[in-house]
This record gives structure tokens, sequence and C-alpha cells, in this order.
């Protein structure tokens, strides 16, 4: 083993060491970072259930009645729908019972009397002398919430009226808990109400429904809880993870059609719909909606009483999911750190890489294969992160302290390319002293991308026959457009237009030629994959304004060259691309002197390292008449964003901006703009905000 190959194989075992107990820590402890990962992770996990938004697990068992638009509709004569005899739903009770229905659940409490209490509480006594139990639903009164560690805990809970409560085959609790992003993933089963410890209306249900008399056959141990030959896994809150069976009733192939209320009402429903079933009655009508968002919510919300079902169901069903054990995802953060850091060492960067990726692929399929087999719900992030920051660490390390002899090379060859002004001296040799004039001109400024990551993967004599065909190609692309070539700067290539020839339309003729470059680049870029040899992507920035052109440097070595704040702008404006996800940016000055049919779309308002007063800069992507449909479609919609965040409406914005990107998925303006829509509305600006975006780097 050569000395470079044990330095690496140090350094590869140290950051691998410190990434895995870097995630390692931060899984098993409680901060700000775990606590952002942790909602990632439920978001990831969210995808899990897409497959069964398309092919549901129908119930067997559950069937919902709902308080349906169509039901508001037809009853609409008496009422508005809180307002309705109770009599409506004793008549729905007893046809029910008649239907011999096992298990009757309210999602709806009855905590005030109202017309029609006799006839439901004669309907109560009907079903419960047929055996069929109705369950009843309390609410946790949340201005009596107590945040303590172990069970969802009230002082105080909303009971339904005495007569229905000595009615009913036992009361439960319907509190819906959803995660901090607002989506109901878990299901609470016991809560602390007053001290005591009371099922939620779903377990209790559940119980009846397997004709077991409490909610639970034994003590609540080890996070499980007992009930008819089932161990329930929950968590420490005491709350289920819900086995969702499918989307919401919207949904093309819903798992728990909605039985219109009016139609059993009216008995216009076949009684076998509900024999042996568990019936759930609920309210589904939009404008009273009691709905959350929920993993498999593909078409929108999902109405409280279909998640009561879902939570139902998985417990019947006893699919339950669990959340990987800490020593497995312990296990995986581990492994990918020593897969990234062993082939690293052993591997050139490209095959290890590959590899990296393949080991990531098939842990993503053996996360959904866990998950349907299993019940196991892996963590999508540490393990991933582990094998990225391992891999990343590594490589930049190399890139830093192992490039020496390359940065040299770079260095060698902006030398021997230096530009020559022959002509101009040869018309004017009193050109050839110091200084020059001020004049409008428009300058160019362009640079490879990760061209470090490029040269790792080559050789010198490599990285030298790369740069000459690049270089040489995009130098005849300015030299056809009439430019200058100031300079090269290793992979980075400055020029200008309007000197030494004045040029009217220097501004137009450095847009075209840029415009070329991209296309020359991906003629360049097709001949080399197909060659093996690694593609290029660049930035290019364009400024127009007043600058300072001719021979700079000392009275025995100088170069013929611009100079002033329009020439800095313009590389300022070449490296924003970075920060916009954009290949071409120019400034609002040179748009204005071109008289090209060039379409270019506003960017931002910026201020640059080292200046206050902001400039407006756009992207310029084509000429107008290159556009196609999609592209087009995505312009509108992020236009429309734009207005909308300069306007403070940062929702409104979102929308737009998440509307360009399903036209245009990989639009960097759409992605970064909506990102600051999601960070405004979390802390939204000052009074005097102006929407200024200050550059803090060159």
């Amino acid at each position: 083993m050569t000395r470079r190959q044990k330095r690496r194989l140090a350094v590869a075992s140290a950051i691998t060491l410190a990434v895995a107990l870097v995630l390692t820590a931060s899984f098993l402890t409680d901060n700000v970072v775990t606590a952002n990962f942790t909602r990632l992770q439920r978001q990831l996990s969210d995808l899990l259930f897409a497959p069964k938004v398309q092919n549901p697990d129908v119930s067997r068992f559950v069937v919902i009645v709902g308080v349906d638009d169509k039901s508001v509709v037809e009853l609409r004569p008496y009422g508005r729908l809180f307002g309705w005899p109770r009599s409506f739903y004793g008549e729905v009770v007893h046809r029910l019972t008649e239907a011999r229905a096992r298990t009757i659940m309210f999602d709806i409490l009855f905590d005030s009397p109202a017309e029609g209490d006799e006839e439901l509480a004669n309907a109560l006594s009907e079903a419960q002398q047929k055996a069929t139990a109705v369950v009843m639903p309390m609410a946790g009164d949340f201005l009596t919430r107590r945040e303590t560690r172990g069970f969802e805990s009230f002082a105080e809970a909303f009971e339904p009226l005495p007569t229905f409560k000595e009615l009913s085959a036992g009361l439960g609790l319907a509190n819906a808990l959803p995660d901090s992003d607002g989506t109901i993933r878990r299901y609470p089963l016991v809560f602390d109400v007053g001290g005591q410890q009371l099922p939620s209306v779903g377990l209790l249900a559940s119980a009846k429904f397997l004709r077991r008399p409490d909610p639970w056959d034994g003590p609540i141990e080890n996070r499980t809880l007992p009930l008819a030959g089932r161990s329930i896994p929950i968590d420490e809150s005491g709350t289920l993870i819900i086995n969702y069976a499918g989307g919401p009733h919207e949904s093309a192939r819903p798992a728990f059609p909605i039985v219109p209320f009016v139609d059993v009402l009216n008995g216009r429903v076949p009684p076998e719909t509900f024999d042996r079933k568990l019936v759930l009655i609920g309210v589904t009508a939009t404008a009273f909606a009691d709905d959350y968002w929920t993993p498999p919510s593909d078409r929108g919300k999902m109405d409280g009483v279909e998640i009561h079902a879902n939570a139902i169901d998985t417990i019947l069903r006893g699919e339950f999911l669990r959340d990987a054990p800490r020593w497995m995802t312990i296990g995986l953060v581990l492994g990918f750190a020593l897969l990234a850091g062993i082939t690293l060492v052993v591997l050139p960067p490209l095959v290890a890489a590959l590899i990296c990726a393949v080991a990531f692929t098939g842990f993503v399929v053996g996360v959904g294969v866990y998950f349907d087999v299993g019940g196991v719900i892996l963590n999508v992030v540490y393990p991933p992160l582990s094998l990225f920051l391992t891999f990343a660490g590594i490589m930049l390390h190399r890139i830093v302290f192992e490039q020496g002899q390359t940065r040299a090379m770079r260095g060698l060859l902006g030398q021997y390319l230096s530009p020559s002004v022959v002509a101009e001296v040869a018309r004017d040799p009193e050109s050839l002293k110091l200084g020059g004039d001020q004049r409008e001109m428009t300058v160019l400024f362009s640079d490879i991308r990760g061209f470090t990551t490029v040269s790792e993967s080559l050789n010198p004599e490599q990285l030298v026959q790369l740069l000459t065909d690049y270089l040489t190609a995009m130098s005849e692309v300015i030299f056809k457009h009439d430019g200058t070539i100031d300079k090269y700067m290793g992979d980075a290539i400055m020029a200008f237009w309007g000197a030494p020839k004045r040029q009217e339309n220097h501004a137009g003729l450095a847009i075209r030629a840029a415009l070329e470059m991209i296309t020359e680049l991906e003629r360049l870029n097709a001949g080399w994959i197909a060659e093996n040899r690694p593609p290029l992507a660049m930035g290019l920035g364009i400024n127009t304004g007043q600058m300072k052109v001719g021979n700079m440097g000392s009275t025995t070595r100088f170069d013929y060259t611009v100079m002033g704040d329009a020439v800095n702008l313009g590389s300022r404006l070449e490296g924003l691309n970075k920060e916009y996800g954009t290949t071409l940016i120019a400034s609002a000055a040179t748009l204005a002197a071109t008289g090209d049919n060039v379409h270019a779309r506003f960017l931002d308002l910026v201020a640059v390292k080292g200046k206050t007063e902001p400039v407006e800069v756009f992207e310029v992507m084509d000429t107008a008449a290159a556009l196609g449909e999609r592209t087009a479609e995505a312009l509108r919609a992020y236009q429309d964003g734009i207005r909308a965040y300069r306007e403070r409406d940062w929702l409104g914005a979102a929308a737009r901006f998440q509307e360009a990107l399903r036209w245009a998925p990989n639009d960097g303006p759409s992605t970064l703009y909506l990102e600051r829509c999601k960070q405004l509305m979390d802390e939204p600006p000052p009074a005097d905000w102006d929407g200024v975006f200050v550059m803090t780097h060159k």
C-alpha cells in the first residue's frame, strides 16, 4: 500500500466513523434536528401508501353511513344538518338494527337536548335488546388538555346526554391528533381523562364488534394493547399507526364507499349491506367538513369518520404497522457509512458511486417490500444520509487536498491562452499607451459548473484535451458573433463587445453568442458521452454598462482589457446561476440595450456582494419563437407566482410555483421561490421588506 493509499484509508476511516457516530447520536436524542428529521421521515413514509389509492384493501367489516351532500340537500326542508330531528337518527339506528348490524358507532356528539331525543332513545333501547351494540363518542376538552408524557390527557371531556349514555354500549373519545404538519398518521387508543384511562371510540367499537366486554383484555405492557387475541402495537402515548386501506371516498376506488344517510333513512339500501357489519355514522358533507390530511390523501382531505373507519379496520384485520426498531436503523446507518468508505478506498470514484447508487436503489425497494410484507416502516432518512455524507465527505477531502496538480495545470493553461489585439494596435498605435477610454459595452462571463469534480475523474492529459476542445468551441462561437476574448481563467472565459471596434448592437451580439454557446456545449456533450468522457455544464452572466477599455497594467507588461463596476456585475451575474439553478443570466440594462427577439423572465431584485443598490436580473431562455408549449405554460405560472410573491401572498405564490413545477419539474427558479415562500410563511419578513435578495458571496 502506497503512502497516498494509507493516507486515504486513514481519512476515510475517520470520516466514516464520525458520520456514523454523529447520526447515531442525533437519532437517539431529542433535539431540533431530530424533530425535523422525524417530520421528514413521516412525510417520506407517506409515499408507501400510494399503491393503496389505486388498489385499496376494501373492508370486509366496516361500512360508513355518511351524512353527505345528498342527504343535506334532500333533508333541507327539515332544517340545517345539526337542526334535524333526532328521530331521523333513531330511524337509522332502527333500520340498522333490523338489518342485523353487529355494532353501530356514532361520530356525532349529542350533548344537548333536541327534538326527537325520545325516538332516538327508543331506538337505542331496541338495539340494546337485540344485541346490536351502539357506541357513542365523547370529546376531550382541549381547553383542559394537559402536557404530559404518556397517554393523551384531558382534565374533562364532553359527554352525550345521560339518557343516551345509559342506553349506549359505552363511550369512547373521538379526538383527532394530527402530527405537526397537520397529517393524521396515528390513532389514539387510550386517553387519560381526569386520571382515568378511557378508550377511544374506535377501540371501543372494535371491542364490541369482537364481542369483548372491555376495550382491552389485560394490562397494557411493553407498548402492546391486548384485544381478542391481538397484540396491538402502540407507542408510549397509546397511539396506533393507522394502516390506511385506501384513499378518501372521493378516490376512484375508495376502501370505504359512503352509504348516504338519507338512503338508509328512507329504506333505499338493501339490509344485507349492514348484515353483521360495524357501521359508522358520521358527517361527510362538504359544508360541514371534519376532515384532515392523511398519508393516502391523493384527492384532498379525508373525513374524520373515514379515519375512524381506517383505524377500526386496522384493528379488525390485525394487519398492524410498526416503526423499525432502533437497532435496525443504527445498523443501516453504520452499514451505509462503511459501504461508502470502503468502496471509495478500494475503487475509483465513479465505480464507488455506481455501487452506492445500486445499494441505495436496493434500499428503496427493500423499504417498500418490508412495508408490504412485514408491516415495518424503515427509517428512510438516516441511512441514506449516512451514505451521502460519508461519500461527500471523503470526496470533498480529495477535492480540497489532492487537486494541487490539477490547479497548477489550469494556471499554466491560462498563461498559454493570453489574448491578442493585433488588429486594433495596427490601426491605432496610440492605443498602446496605458489607460483607455470610457464607453458603453457588454461583457460576458462563463464558467464550467463542477469543474473540480470533472477534474477528479480525469488524468492531466485527458483534462487538457477536454478543456482544449471546450475552450476552442466556445471561442469560435464568440468570434463568430464579433466578440473579443479578454482572457481565459482556467475553465472560465471573459469576453466583451463594443471594443476595439464600436458595435451598436453589442448587447444583442453578446446574447446571441451566449445562446449559441449553450447549443454548442450540448453538441459537445453528446460527442463526449458517446466517447465515455464526462459531459460539462456551464453558467453565463451578461451585463451592459459604462466600462473602461484599453491597455491596463505596468509600463513593461499590460493587457488589453475592460474594467469597472459594470464588469464586476457581469461576473457576479454568472455566479448567480448557482443560486437560481439557471444557465444564462443577464441584467436589465442588457435586455434594454438589445433589439433582438429574446425571451427572458424576471428572476430577482439582487444586491450583489459589495453593493447596496439592487439590480433587476433576468434569465435569458431562448428566442421567443423557440419556446415549447410546456415551457410557455410553466413561465405563465412562474410569472403569476412572482406577482403574488411581490405582493407578499406567500400561499398564492407557492401554489403558482408548484404549478410551474408540474409543467417543468426541474425548473430551478420555481424551486427556489417555492422554498422561499415556505420560509416566509414560517417567518414573515418585516413590514418594510422590499423583496431584495442580498448576495453574500461572489
